[in-house]
């Protein structure tokens, strides 16, 4: 059904999106059941209930209690509005970077986007003077997002999407837009969400840097996956031989198809995605499902 929509459930980006989705419903479903009800203490029980264990607290000590909600406070959203603009920005610019780093890659740099806004955003309560008596809540995807974002202007600094009102324009500037953004209004307000926005993007861009020099920091995560996986695989009863001839074959048509995928995003970065074939697009499109 989701694919007349575009919506394939294949896609890391369309799960994370239905995750976001799906924990939101069940939360504001469940809270307008308790609100109908009159149980105005039950509300004020889930609000807490949430506010400890879902959202990421600004306090070193609850975080150490509470380590989990590093990863948690990145799939809860409290309205709407957030919710949507979020799943707005994962799905525009979460297909570009699935397309450039694959399908498996992704959930990596949401945790990790997660993980560096929520860390940042900690670090700032803690260290700088003006934040010493607030204590905050950080919750929400952006700081993931932004991750996956920078991620993506990491590979394809010049690849050009359409914005409304604005027309086609550079990835890279519209990412340097937002943090510059980001940045300015600390102080205005929502100062926790803003610098969680910059930790995300920063850890965003660090493991694509990575990825490029050829170190990816999330292999412990495939290697925990992988294992996991093997648990639950029935084994096979027989097992085919394999033979040398085929590994070698195939050892040859996977360095061949690497150094075409590295020929063809060396011409997005200097020529952006536009300017691929309609064959080289569907070549890549293919590769990043494969990893």
């Amino acid at each position: 059904m989701f694919e007349n929509f575009g919506f394939n459930l294949k896609s890391m980006i369309n799960r994370l999106i239905a995750v976001n989705i799906a924990i939101f419903l069940v939360y504001r479903i469940v809270l307008s059941f308790v609100g109908i009800a009159g149980l105005t203490s039950a509300v004020d029980a889930l609000e807490q209930f949430t506010l400890h264990h879902f959202m990421l607290s600004s306090e070193w000590d609850l975080v150490l209690r509470r380590p989990w909600t590093l990863i948690t406070h990145a799939f809860f959203h409290r309205d709407l509005w957030h919710l949507l603009m979020n799943v707005l920005c994962l799905y525009g610019f979460g297909r570009i970077t699935e397309d450039l780093v694959g399908f498996r890659r992704i959930l990596p740099i949401y945790l990790f986007g997660a993980l560096g806004g929520g860390i940042l955003f900690i670090l700032a309560f803690t260290i700088l003077p003006n934040f010493h008596a607030l204590n905050g809540v950080a919750f929400g995807a952006s700081g993931a997002v932004m991750a996956i974002m920078a991620a993506a202007v990491t590979f394809a600094p010049q690849y050009e999407i359409n914005l409304l009102f604005i027309g086609r324009i550079r990835l890279l500037w519209v990412v340097i837009g937002m943090g510059v953004i980001d940045f300015i209004n600390i102080p205005m307000g929502n100062a926790g969400g803003h610098i969680a926005h910059l930790g995300g993007a920063l850890l965003g861009w660090f493991y694509a840097f990575q990825l490029q020099k050829g170190s990816d920091l999330a292999s412990p995560f495939y290697w925990l996956l992988d294992k996991l996986s093997t648990i639950f695989q029935p084994k096979p009863k027989n097992r085919k031989p394999v033979y040398r001839r085929m590994q070698a074959d195939k050892e040859v048509k996977e360095k061949l198809q690497e150094e075409k995928v590295n020929i063809i995003l060396e011409k997005i970065s200097k020529s952006g995605y536009e300017s691929l074939s309609k064959e080289e697009k569907e070549f890549l499109f293919s590769i990043s499902n494969k990893k």
